[in-house]
């Protein structure tokens, strides 16, 4: 495993399953038969040094407009109390999202604190010294919804998130972690063009995986033309963890590291089993294949993933307000995967504001996804996942900061 990269952190967290490839049964468990955590591939390199300077520290607003891209860590689109005028997805965009039809780019501030990092593995919570952590966040902002098609679709029309119109060095970074923003290693694995970038969103098979043989044809929530409000407010999935990424910083924000989504999802000193609490509660998330018929007894369809905050109204949001951080898609965090906890400074076990930056082939996702069981929708399962590469059942979230 390679070194850990983080401002005060000593552990890293994991599980030993295989990446995560949908086939008919659901996500596979264990590693027999995929790619391995840690393996080489196509995982980019992150918290290589020397790239650039960091972004800066105050007021610095992302726009959308001109250049290569804006630095996180700064005034961003969540600052000051909210980021619904400044974030760039949503500047011209009507579409509301949730029962209370509010901007699909609301943000929501997390109270920073600290928290014992825990994770499953084979739906079964680890124990002893090697499974649980503390780890301490400093507050930030985490948007209210996953990205959905609409705002990614600004994102794209913008001409973004291509070879042609990559991020800025180091843009979207952690305000705490140097070099953990974008990398020009990272630009290799965007599209040249637009146009490209639109015809593989709606692919989502990466080489060898027939992802879409699950849920059938299309299994993307991408439509090269606007769709209904309700198409526009679907989660985007299908996205890579580079153009989740690049998205992001675009946005005013970034990638969450791994311990501030475990620490949002868990309701962080109170540790909850998912985000409204300790006990699963079928209303509360998009999960099963029940979207579309609101029985599990036929397979998924892509009708099955329902528009963000679907399940706001019934109690499913989690202690600061966000949506779905169980079910409807898994997220794509900051975080390189690793297996298990890593100590490297002697006896200490915990860690302030830390990252996994290594290169480790993977990135963490968390949350499940609509076509999960419940056991998968803990705040506390993990998955490692091909930063390259395009599932249905994978999208994301921006954070950001003050």
């Amino acid at each position: 495993m390679g070194a850990l990269v983080a401002a005060g952190c000593s552990d890293l967290i994991g599980a030993d399953w295989g990446r995560y490839t949908r086939g008919g049964e659901g996500t596979t468990a264990g590693s027999g038969g995929e790619t391995a955590a840690g393996s080489s591939g196509e995982g980019a390199a992150a918290g290589s040094g020397g790239e650039g300077a960091a972004a800066g520290s105050g007021g610095e607003t992302a726009t959308g407009s001109g250049g290569e891209g804006a630095a996180a860590g700064g005034g961003g689109a969540g600052a000051g109390g909210g980021p619904v005028a400044s974030a760039p997805s949503c500047r011209d965009l009507e579409t509301r999202c949730g029962p209370d039809q509010i901007s699909c780019c609301d943000s929501k501030l997390v109270d920073g604190g600290r928290h014992t990092r825990r994770y499953t593995r084979n739906h079964v919570e680890a124990t002893g010294s090697s499974a649980q952590k503390k780890a301490f966040v400093n507050d930030f902002w985490l948007d209210t919804y996953e990205i959905t098609v609409g705002r990614f679709r600004e994102f794209v029309e913008a001409g973004k998130g291509t070879q042609e119109s990559p991020p800025a060095v180091n843009a979207g970074r952690h305000p705490t972690l140097l070099d953990s923003g974008w990398q020009t290693s990272f630009k290799q694995y965007l599209q040249p063009n637009k146009a490209m970038l639109m015809a593989e969103l709606k692919k989502c098979t990466p080489p060898g995986v027939d992802t879409c043989s699950a849920i059938g044809d299309p299994c993307s929530t991408w439509t090269d033309s606007v769709g209904s409000d309700d198409d526009e407010r679907r989660p985007m999935n299908c996205i890579t963890w580079h153009e989740a990424m690049a998205f992001c910083a675009w946005d005013g924000g970034r990638l969450p590291t791994e311990a501030e989504w475990h620490y949002a999802a868990a309701g962080g000193d109170e540790e909850r089993t998912y985000p409204w609490g300790d006990t699963f509660v079928d209303n509360h998330a998009v999960f099963g294949c029940y979207g579309a018929t609101e029985s599990s007894g036929g397979p998924c369809t892509i009708g099955d993933i329902l528009t963000v905050g679907a399940g706001s109204s019934e109690g499913g949001d989690g202690r600061w307000g966000q949506a779905d951080l169980a079910g409807s898609l898994w997220e794509w965090t900051l975080d390189g995967y690793s297996n298990s906890y890593t100590i490297s400074s002697g006896d200490i076990d915990h860690c302030d504001n830390c990252a996994n930056l290594t290169d480790t082939g993977d990135r963490v996702i968390h949350g499940g996804s609509f076509e999960d069981d419940p056991d998968r929708l803990m705040a506390s399962e993990r998955l490692p996942s091909k930063p390259a590469e395009r599932y249905y059942g994978i999208g994301a979230r921006c954070a950001r900061d003050r």
